[in-house]
C-alpha cells in the first residue's frame, strides 16, 4: 500500500540525523519521514517535492520524492548479474537488482529497510 501525498506540515525532532526529517501527522496518525536523498547523498532534482507513504496505520513511513513515481515492469533480461556499486545499508535489505536504461532498480524489503533505519536514530 502506498500513498503520495502533498506537502503536510513536517515536526522535526531534536538530536536526530538530517536524512531523519521528522514526522508527520497523515490522517490521525504520526508517521515518520525520512529524506533517502540526505542519507545518500544524492542531489534532489525536483523544486517542489512530494511525499510518498508506505504501508499503513502504525506501520507506515513516509520519505520524499522528487517526481511522479512511475510503473515499472522488470524482467530476467533487467537482472544484473554480480553486486551493484551500492552502500552496505541497501544492499543487506535487497534481494534483487535490475539494470534499466542506465538505473538501478532495487527489489527491496521496505519494512525491513525502515525498521532497521529507525533504529539508527
Amino acid at each position: 500500500v502506498s500513498e503520495l501525498v502533498d506537502h503536510l506540515p513536517v515536526c522535526k525532532l531534536p538530536n536526530t540525523p538530517g536524512w531523519f526529517s521528522g514526522v508527520i501527522s497523515l490522517r490521525g496518525n504520526i508517521t515518520p519521514l525520512f529524506d533517502l536523498h540526505e542519507l545518500f547523498g544524492v542531489a534532489v532534482t525536483a523544486s517542489k517535492r512530494r511525499m510518498i507513504v508506505v504501508g499503513r496505520g502504525d506501520t507506515a513511513v513516509s520519505f520524499w520524492v522528487d517526481d511522479m513515481p512511475r510503473m515499472v515492469t522488470l524482467g530476467v533480461d533487467d537482472d544484473v548479474e554480480g553486486d551493484p556499486p551500492l552502500p552496505d545499508f541497501v544492499r543487506t535489505h535487497a534481494s534483487r537488482f535490475f539494470l534499466r536504461d542506465g538505473q538501478i532498480w532495487i527489489d527491496w524489503d521496505v519494512k525491513q529497510f525502515f525498521t532497521a533505519l529507525g533504529k539508527l536514530l
